[in-house]
């Protein structure tokens, strides 16, 4: 039997900063994920909340980037497992976490570029509508797929060997919120005319 994966975030305690770091984990039912560690966990060089191996209880929660994701909240307990394993998906069906590439500008110049966590809808095979942030508290990033694109996307493998979603092919553009009123206000005119 093929094991079911899904990307979870680890809480590592003992950074300067808030940071979580993505990780495959084993899809166990309900909530119960159990975190595998990335081809280079080192238990020396960085400590996360939950080693590997754990099974932990998952929870859809904002990202500092603005997106939702699997965040481990818990070791799972005995009544944990006991009422989730086997049972139904219950965290993160219906959105998908998508790593895209953002280009971070100050005053309109490009700096850098970097990787960055944004939620999807998934359609269909391969294909995905990319979500508006919930909370833009960058507003200089420059998604390489702007917020309504419908992107193909495959699973690629890190170098720290963590599969991520990620779009290879924009599919197709959202349409300007101008063109929408246009159309909008040639419809309401097309109505009027014929009354």
């Amino acid at each position: 039997m093929e094991r079911k994966l899904a990307l979870v975030f680890v809480d590592l305690p003992d950074e300067a900063t808030p940071t979580i770091r993505p990780t495959n984990a084993e899809v166990l039912g309900g909530n119960l994920y159990r975190l595998l560690p990335t081809e280079r966990y080192d238990p020396e060089n960085e400590e996360w909340e939950f080693l590997p191996g754990t099974i932990v209880v998952c929870e859809m929660r904002m990202t500092g980037e603005g997106a939702r994701a699997l965040i481990a909240v818990k070791a799972a307990d005995a009544a944990d497992i006991e009422a989730n394993i086997g049972k139904e998906v219950t965290t993160g069906r219906g959105l998908a976490v998508l790593h895209i590439t953002a280009e971070l500008r100050w005053l309109g110049c490009p700096i850098t570029t970097m990787t960055r966590v944004a939620n999807a809808v998934p359609l269909g095979g391969k294909l995905y509508r990319l979500l508006p942030k919930e909370i833009d508290d960058r507003p200089d990033d420059v998604w390489e797929y702007p917020p309504g694109s419908i992107v193909e996307c495959e699973w690629i493998e890190s170098d720290s060997g963590v599969w991520k979603l990620r779009p290879v092919r924009l599919v197709r553009r959202p349409e300007p919120s101008w063109k929408k009123a246009l159309r909008w206000f040639a419809s309401a005119l097309r109505t009027a005319i014929r009354r």
